[in-house]
Parts: structure tokens; sequence; C-alpha cells
């Protein structure tokens, strides 16, 4: 029998649809409605065989019965063992044709639906492909035992292989479709892994794709190392978490995988062994996949359902390429991440280095550490101990927010956790110091709020010298990756700590330096900075068994003391005493080189020639050890004394001057007593009795000027001895030197060129005005007679000021503000072995009868009295310079008072004069006597008390001598204003003493008569007294 048009055209249509539509779905639709136009049935249903899992899935139905009735719904699964009649199709491979009736061998569940649905026939159509059965058509109907021609069963199987070829087909289209894409995500993956070496971006990228490849509920990453596994990352549906949902059971999947190195692959959690502690409500699929480099776990990779799913080969395989690809990611993430943490760790290790290297104070190693380290390890409290006898010493403690230190404290050797540490030499690791309180500072520590810490020891050379700890405020802040660092920086600061004890230790261990030399270069440059920073210079010798001297050490402070470069000494020891000592000296510096051969310290001071012939004075000190060698080792000092020698050539000369000074003084007192009466009996003889026409009258002229003679010269001595009386005012040096214009040039002559270079602003001085001519018009004439044949004499005056750092280069001058008057010619200078003698009285390098000695001795005596000082400086055939320094004052300018020089009038009233020098006491008996006073006179003190006791009447002056023996004349005043409190006083003295005169200035209201006097002189000052 021919197929009929209707079954032609069912077939053309199925065909048609299966070539031109790539819609499995629609195909099958179309086909399961064909299947019942050919064979004229009620309803059909194509089921899709998974061998594998032996079930059947509906893929696609048609019927013509209502949808209530219809047992079957598309995408639904069935166990293949409740449909035996299909079984024994697909055992069979070949339709099958069977009928209610008679059917006992059915499952009654299928046997009921057709019954229930009035269904008398079922054919079963095996679907194949390439000979493999894919699954099955089956087509009912309810007529009683319907047969099917061999024409519809043969145009029914030709459209069942026909689904079966669409089936397959679509089958091979969708997993070419799928392998393209997981090729192409494996591929993206690929190319972001390698775009960052970042950790957190290939977690990203790993867990990202493989939501994607295998439809995941979420994927967690582990790390694993040493046997601990890490929470790395974790991702589901919502995006990327922080934390895992939960954390690896020991004994669980996760852990299985990664000491297994295998694959565990579950798709049903529920009653498997690995799940069996597992909370209850854990229930889906899982493949743990392990991530391997080389054989080498480095993670594991779990890949999560909510639901039991049947893994398929192709997602194992994706889970298997994404979890090998994942594995050198990771890896080379986590080296890179090492190697950039391992740069960094280097980079501030050496910043720590220098940091504590730069510096040889503990105090200040320390405090670099602790700010260094806290760049490395994270802590809130930093602690370094050192090692003592029998306890600990707490050298350093300090907060992360203060690094201000607390030290001092000691911690017992053998109850403390650095003691710990340092009896163990190993590192101590501590979680959790409350649930181990186990030392004796741990009490101290939980109530600070510490809760876990790491402790290290210092070590130097193997030996351990303390330790160091940081404490944090989280439990578990410190992990075994810690301890590599920590250690290398415990090593670094046991390092500086050492070097800094070195130092301190390195002039006692100089002789160990060979063998210690290693250990010390990194110190020698800091040394060098410190021997650099000294003045005086320092030297190391070697005298070896033999006596060969050796140069071991100078520093560089040797080229400004001797001006020669250091090489000249490193390379002879004999050019230090062969060139550079004085060849005068050089016999007593080899004194002391032959007593430090002979083992014994020695010091002496000798002179230097510099190189630019400067002569200058050291202090060379040296002592001598002995070391293994039996060498000896020479430890030097050399210091620049020249300015304490200058010092005390002054010092010297001072004390010279001040009793040469005495001594004129004394002499002037004497000479003033005697000159007093010479002059004032001269002056009486030539007054009253001898008038111009007395022959006598010449003798007694010459007696009076050669009395005028010697009173100039005793004032001189007075003036060098600092024991005149000045009369001190206020006045600006410039004018001085301008009044002197004049009277100077007459003096020095016209082949004399005089210049005055007055400074503008000059300062004030307080002196005595007539003094300080003297001293310009001693200094102007000694220029004079230094330039015979002519010259230049230059008076300049300026302004200094010294502070402190500046008073070296002017020696005697205290800090402060002077007036400087500096005269200087152009003469034939000043032999330097005489320089040293010139202020000294009476000595003169002129000729016989041309200098008494005495006009340097008088300018040095003024100025000295004046409150300031002299300089001078001499070049033989290129002149001297005197330099006059005087403080500065800020007082007004006092006008001058002319002197009066009339003549003293007479008066009445009564005058004790007391004068132990008889001639003197009746010379003034007799003037007082002439100009009308009443006189009572006594030799000294006890009697003009007497006198005073037993006269009645009333004394109106005193006039007395100063020096007296037994009571002097400011004695005598004080008892007698007792007495008599309206008595006036009158002292009389050759000879200032610091009674009355200090400094050569008379006290406020004191009324004082220098000797030697004349009579009119005395008669006006006595009036003037009386009348005050």
């Amino acid at each position: 029998m021919n197929p009929s048009n209707s079954e032609l055209l069912a077939l053309q249509t199925a065909g048609a649809a299966i070539a031109s539509n790539s819609d499995l779905q629609y195909v099958l639709q179309i086909i399961a409605n064909e299947m019942l136009n050919i064979l004229s049935l009620e309803s059909c249903i194509i089921f899709r065989w998974n061998e594998r899992e032996d079930t059947l899935t509906v893929l696609a139905t048609a019927d013509k019965l209502s949808r209530e009735k219809a047992q079957t719904i598309p995408s639904e699964v069935y166990p293949l063992a409740d449909y035996p009649l299909i079984q024994q199709t697909l055992r069979q491979r070949r339709s099958q044709q069977f009928t209610t009736t008679g059917q006992t061998e059915a499952n009654l569940t299928e046997l009921a639906w057709l019954q229930q649905n009035n269904f008398k026939t079922v054919l079963t159509l095996p679907m194949e492909c390439r000979d493999q059965v894919v699954g099955v058509i089956q087509a009912v109907s309810s007529q009683n035992e319907r047969m099917f021609t061999l024409e519809e069963l043969g145009l029914a199987q030709l459209l069942a292989n026909q689904t079966a070829s669409a089936i397959e087909n679509a089958r091979l289209h969708r997993a070419e479709q799928l392998r393209r894409e997981e090729l192409e995500a494996v591929q993206n993956v690929s190319l972001n892994l390698t775009a960052s070496l970042k950790l957190s971006d290939v977690f990203d990228a790993i867990l990202g794709a493989t939501l994607e490849l295998v439809a995941a509920e979420d994927v967690h990453i582990f790390l694993y190392e040493a046997g601990q596994l890490t929470f790395g990352a974790m991702m589901d549906r919502e995006g990327r978490h922080d934390q895992p949902f939960s954390q690896p059971r020991p004994q669980g999947l996760t852990y299985t995988v990664a000491q297994s190195g295998e694959a565990v692959v579950i798709p049903d959690m529920r009653n498997h062994p690995l799940f069996a502690d597992a909370p209850a409500d854990w229930h889906g699929a899982i493949i743990g996949m392990p991530l391997k480099v080389s054989e080498r776990v480095v993670g594991v990779m779990n890949t999560f359902y909510t639901q039991p799913y049947a893994f398929s080969d192709r997602e194992i395989s994706t889970l298997r390429i994404l979890a090998g690809q994942a594995a050198i990611a990771i890896e080379n993430a986590r080296l890179y991440t090492e190697t950039e943490q391992r740069a960094q760790q280097l980079a501030i290790l050496n910043e720590l280095d220098q940091a504590i290297s730069a510096t040889l104070h503990l105090d200040d190693i320390y405090h670099a550490f602790a700010r260094h380290t806290t760049r490395l390890l994270a802590y809130d409290q930093i602690s370094i101990y050192l090692l003592e006898e029998e306890h600990i010493f707490v050298a350093y403690e300090a907060n992360v927010d203060d690094l201000a230190p607390a030290t001092g404290a000691r911690l017992p050797l053998k109850s403390s956790a650095a003691g710990w540490v340092i009896a163990h030499g190993q590192p101590l690791l501590r979680h959790n110091i409350a649930a181990d309180s186990r030392f004796a500072e741990d009490e101290q520590r939980v109530a600070a709020g510490l809760q876990s810490s790491l402790v290290l020891p210092l070590r130097f050379k193997r030996k351990i010298i303390g330790a160091w700890q940081i404490s944090s405020r989280q439990k578990g802040a410190y992990h075994p990756d810690h301890l590599e660092i920590g250690q290398a920086v415990a090593d670094q600061l046991a390092n500086a700590i050492e070097n800094a004890r070195l130092y301190k230790q390195a002039r006692q261990e100089i002789n160990e330096r060979k063998q210690i030399e290693a250990a010390l270069r990194a110190s020698e440059e800091r040394f060098r900075q410190v021997i650099s920073s000294i003045t005086d210079h320092i030297y190391v010798t070697e005298i070896k068994p033999d006596g060969q001297r050796i140069n071991v050490y100078h520093s560089p402070h040797i080229e400004a003391l001797t001006g020669y470069p250091i090489e000249n000494f490193n390379a002879d020891w004999k050019f230090w005493p062969s060139v550079v000592i004085h060849p005068d000296d050089r016999e007593a510096a080899a004194e002391q080189a032959a007593r430090l051969a002979q083992g014994q310290n020695s010091e002496i001071e000798y002179r230097m020639v510099r190189a630019d012939g400067e002569i200058i004075w050291v202090r060379d000190s040296a002592r001598v050890e002995i070391d293994a060698n039996n060498s000896k080792i020479i430890y030097g000092v050399v210091s620049n004394i020249t300015q304490r020698k200058q010092l005390e050539t002054q010092f010297l000369q001072s004390q010279k001057m001040e009793a040469v000074g005495r001594l004129a003084g004394g002499v002037a007192h004497d000479f003033n007593n005697l000159l007093t009466v010479i002059n004032g009996y001269s002056e009486l003889l030539l007054h009253r009795y001898l008038n111009e026409t007395m022959p006598f009258r010449r003798y007694v002229e010459e007696i009076k000027k050669a009395g005028q003679r010697a009173t100039a010269l005793t004032g001189q001595l007075l003036a060098f001895s600092h024991k005149q009386v000045l009369q001190p005012k206020i006045f600006y040096l410039n004018d001085v030197v301008a009044d002197m214009d004049k009277m100077l040039q007459r003096l020095i002559g016209e082949d004399i060129e005089l210049v005055c270079r007055p400074r503008t602003g000059l300062g004030k001085v307080k002196a005595d005005p007539g003094q300080i001519e003297q001293v310009i018009l001693n200094l102007v004439v000694n220029a004079r007679d230094a330039m015979p044949n002519g010259g230049k004499i230059i008076l300049e005056t300026d302004n200094l000021s010294l502070d402190q750092s500046s008073t070296g280069q002017h020696l005697g001058l205290e800090p402060g503000r002077y007036v400087v008057l500096t005269v200087k010619d152009t003469g034939t200078g000043i032999d330097p072995k005489v320089l040293p003698y010139i202020f000294e009285p009476f000595f003169t390098t002129k000729e016989k009868d041309k200098g008494t000695g005495l006009g340097l001795a008088t300018v040095y005596g003024i100025v000295i009295q004046s409150g300031g000082r002299i300089d001078v400086a001499s070049q033989p055939g290129l002149g001297t310079t005197f330099t006059i320094y005087l403080p500065e004052v800020e007082h007004a300018v006092e006008p001058s008072v002319p002197e009066q020089l009339d003549e003293a009038p007479d008066g009445d009233e009564t005058i004790l004069l007391v004068e132990d020098e008889d001639m003197v006491r009746e010379l003034s008996r007799t003037i007082l006597l002439r100009h009308g006073y009443h006189v009572l006179e006594a030799a000294y003190g006890a009697e003009a008390l007497q006198i005073s006791q037993q006269y009645e009447g009333v004394i109106d002056l005193l006039a007395t001598d100063v020096v007296m023996p037994q009571m002097s004349g400011r004695e005598l005043a004080e008892r007698l204003l007792q007495l008599r409190p309206n008595l006036k006083v009158l002292y009389m003295s050759g000879y200032t003493e610091d009674t009355i005169v200090h400094h050569g200035v008379t006290e406020p209201g004191v009324a004082f008569l220098p000797k030697p006097f004349t009579p009119s002189v005395l008669a006006r000052k006595v009036r003037e007294v009386l009348d005050a």
C-alpha cells in the first residue's frame, strides 16, 4: 500500500521544519503534530533518554485531548523504571506496539493511565541516529486493538529517526556553541589574569568567569600554604564578599582537596561523608577543585549550587581549566606581591639602617628604630630591653602615638617574656596575652589593653645582648610570617647598639684595632667626624720592639695647626721633630720622645714653626700603652697654647710694671714732700723777701726752676704708677685731637706730615682731658724722634664693639664698646728685642740727655689709670702703631670750667694742721699764718685728737696729710667729725691712697690737695674749702 498524500505531506512538512529551522523545540512540536497526522492517533510524546542517569525528559507533546487529560509536561524528568514499555523499546531498539488487553507485566501506573484515558493501543518508536538511541516517541490510540500497517510503521520510524537526527544535530550545535563560548571565556579569563599581578584583580577575574561558565551560585577561593588554609575571596550573584560564608573544617571538603590534590565532585551534599557533621540546612551540590602549580597545591576553588546538581563532563573540564589558570595567576600574583613587599621591606630596612647608623647616641638610635619599624610591623607599643648581669634593663618603651620614651625600669631575668627569649635564643609569638598570662609583666600589659605581642632576641656575633618587643591591642595581630622581618630589624638594632657601645670603648680597645678592623670599618667615618670637631691635634704613634716609629694616626686638625699637608706627617715620622719643632726646642722634645720610648707618660711645652713662618707655642701631652705584641702605642694631644703664653707674658709684664710702679710711687711720695718745702720756700723768698735788685734772687730762681722740673718728673712717676690724682670728665676724644692740631704741627716740624682722621659719630669717654693730651703729646713726640728724615704721623679715632667671641682678638679687653685712638708713624720702628721693655720707667733708646725714659711709661700709666688699654705693633724699617682703647660712656659731655688764678684772699678761721713731715708742716703753718689764719698744729693723729679735745674754741678746718703712721688722715677725720660735726676737711698728699682716692679719682664731696703745692695754691684751696 503506497503512502497517502496526507502522509507524504506530513513527512515533507516535518523534513522542511528540520531543514529550515534551528529552534529544536519548534521542530519537535511540528514532528509531534505530524506524527498524529500520519498515524491518526490522539496523543504523541517525544522523550529524550539520559542513558547515564536512566531518566526520560519530555521534549514535546501533541494531543487531541483537553489539556487537563495530559499526563506529561515538557521538560519534566521521569525515571525510566516507571515506563517498562519504553524501557523494552530502548532495550530491543525497535518499535513496539502494545494493547491494554492482556498486559499483565506493564507498570501499574502506565496501565492505569492507559485505561483511565481509554487508550487501547500504544506505539513506541525508538529514535536512532548514528547507531545510537537518543530517545523514544510514544503514540497512543483509543481504538480497540488497532494494528498499524507496515507502511505506517515505516513512515513513523522514518519520522522518529529524523527526529533523532534533529535532536542530535541540535545537541552537537549547542555543544559546539557552548565550546566556543567556553573557549572565548577561558581566553578572556587568561587575558584578564595576565593583565594584572594584583591578587585582588586575579580573584575578581577567576570568580567572575567561573560564575558565568558553569552557572554556579557562588564560588570560594582559599589559599593553601604550610598545611593551613586562609580565605582568599568569595563571589556570588550579588558580587564580591570579603568574608566566607563559613570557615573550612579540618575534616571537610576544602582540606580534603588541599591535602589530596584531587578534585572532589559532590552532586548532592546531603548524607555525603564529607558533610556528615555539617549543619542540617546544608544541601546542594559542590565541586572542590585543587589549584596546583607543578603538583604543588596553592589553593582550593569551591563551586557551589544551592540544589543537588549533576555536573557534566564539560563543566568539570571547564573548572579544571579555570583552576589551572587560576593557580598560575595566583602564584604569579603571590610572587609579585611577595617581591613588591620584599622590595619595600628592603627599602625600609635600608632606611632604618641608615637612620640608626647615622648616630652613636643610644637614645637617637632607639627613637629612629621605633619610628621606622612601625612601617614594617604595626604595633601599639614598642619595647627595647638590654641584658644586664642579673636582670633586664628597659632601655626604651613608647606607644606608637607618642614616641616619648619611658626608660629605667628593670624586669626579672627568669620570669619575664624578654628573659625567656634571651634564655632560649628564640622568638616568642603570643596571640592572646590574657589567656597565656605566665610572665611577670603580663598583668600590667593586659591592663594597658595589649592583647598580643611578638618578642625577638637582639643578637650580635652569636651573642644575645637583649630583646625587643612589639605589642598590639588586637588578638592574633602577629603570625609566623612576621618572624623573618622582625628578626632582620632586630639584628640591625643589635648592630647599632653594639656600634654605639664600641665607640665609647674605642680608646680602651684601640690595641685590638687590627683584630676588629672589619667590625669597626663602618664606624670610621663617624669617628672622623667626631675627631674633626676637636680643635686640638690628636695623634697615635706605634714604637715597635726594634725601635721603629710608625705614625698610626694624625687628626685632620694638624693641617690647621702647622700649615703643612697631612701627607707630610703620614709619610715620614721625622718630619715633625726635624721640621716643625722650633730648632731651639728640639733637644727638649727629643728628651720627651726618649721618655715615651721608655714607657713613661710625658707632657712638654715647646715652640713650633708653621709653614708660613709663624712661631706658636704648643703643649704636647702623651701617654703610653703596651699592646699584646710588646709595641708601645703612644696617644698624644697637641694643643695650641700661644694665646695662653701671650697672656702669661702680659701678666708677668703687668706684675713687673706694677712692682716698678709701687717703687716709683713711693719715691714720688717722698720727693713730693721735699719738693713741697723747696718750691714753697723758694716762692716765699721770691715774693716776700727778694726784690729784683738783690743779687741772690737769681740763685733762688734757679732753685725754683729745679724744683719745678723735679715736680714734673715726680708727676710722671705718679702717672706711671697710677698714683696721680685725675680730674676725669666726659668728653669727645675728637675735640681733644682737634684742639691739639696746631700745637702738634709746630712741635713736629715741617718735614713731617700730620694726618688726622676723626671718626664721625665717635663715642664719648670719661678721663682727664689734660692727661689724654699728655698721652697724645708723648706719642707724637716719640713718633717725631723716630723719623729724623721726615715722614708721616696719622692720628685716627674709631668705635669698636666687642662681644664674647671677638675678645680673643683683643687680649685683655672685656666685652663692650670702646673708643679707639691710633697713633701711627712711618719711622724706623722698634727692635723686637726692645719692644717688651718700652713701657718701663727710665728705659730709653735715645742718646744721653735726649730722653728721660718716662714718656711711654707716663702714657702707659695714664691709659691704665683711665680704665683703658694700650697695644703696640712695630716692624723695624716700617714704622710703629700705638692703639689706645678707652671705654665708651653714655653720659652727657661736661662743660669745661676755666681755672681761677686770682690772688687767694686772707681769713681768720681756726685751722688744725696735721702733718708728720716737720718741714712740710712748718712751711704750711707759715703760709697759713701769713694769710691771717689761726693755726693749731700736730705731727700725728693721736696728737691732733688730743688738741681737739683740749681746745675749747671752734675749729673750722682740718688740713691733714693722708699717709701717716699709726693713724691715717681719713681715720682722723672720721673721729674728729664725730666730735665736731661742722668741721670741714682738706686732705693733702703726694701719694694717692684708696682711703681718699679710688684709681686716681677723689670721692664726691672730698677736698684734696696734691703735693707738691705752692703757697698760693695752698691758700686758695683752704679758702675754697672754707667757703664751700
